[in-house]
């Protein structure tokens, strides 16, 4: 891959930091004979207490089951550390995507959002809250072919230097099904 990035400092108590970046790679498929690209362009802007904000596109394809697909997509998302204890993020894509089936792979259009707050009052605990949602809509009849959305919380607690505890409570709206997962590690 190559990358190029220019960064400005503007002389601003609000405004750290704009940078610009552009990002090639290219891959050759030998299988298909086909090639897969990746080219990124975007911004991102950095402000006081951790903030950033990014936008920028994707024009990009990808080789499936022997078959070029038009991957391209734009996003922007934002990162902040509100105070010491609490960070939240949100990111959406949307643009072009690729149904995953080997027999019958076909393109269409999508979103994909994500969204997590962090809690973190104390160096031994920490809480996650994320929420992700995908949508995909064929390209040939505008058909929606699915929407998944997952719930998701993690929580972590140190004990002391040895003992650490993890637990996962998960809901997934697309099967429609809680799962839970506890982890104990000892050192």
């Amino acid at each position: 891959p190559m990358s190029y990035w220019l960064s400005i400092y503007p002389k601003s108590d609000f405004l750290k930091r704009i940078e610009y970046g552009l990002v090639t790679q290219q891959t050759y498929d030998h299988e298909s004979q086909k090639w897969e690209t990746f080219n990124y362009t975007g911004f991102e802007f950095y402000f006081p207490r951790q903030t950033w904000i990014w936008f920028g596109g994707n024009l990009k394809s990808e080789v499936f089951a022997g078959r070029w697909f038009n991957r391209t997509d734009f996003g922007f998302g934002i990162f902040s550390q509100l105070f010491k204890q609490f960070y939240f993020d949100i990111t959406l894509n949307s643009g072009h995507r690729v149904y995953y089936d080997y027999e019958s792979p076909y393109g269409g259009t999508g979103k994909n959002i994500s969204a997590s707050v962090i809690f973190q009052p104390m160096d031994k605990f920490r809480t996650e809250l994320k929420f992700l949602y995908q949508d995909f809509f064929r390209r040939s009849d505008k058909k929606k072919i699915y929407d998944y959305t997952i719930l998701r919380s993690v929580t972590y607690y140190q004990f002391n230097k040895y003992l650490y505890l993890r637990g996962i409570v998960e809901y997934n709206a697309y099967f429609k099904r809680m799962e839970t997962d506890v982890l104990a590690s000892f050192t």
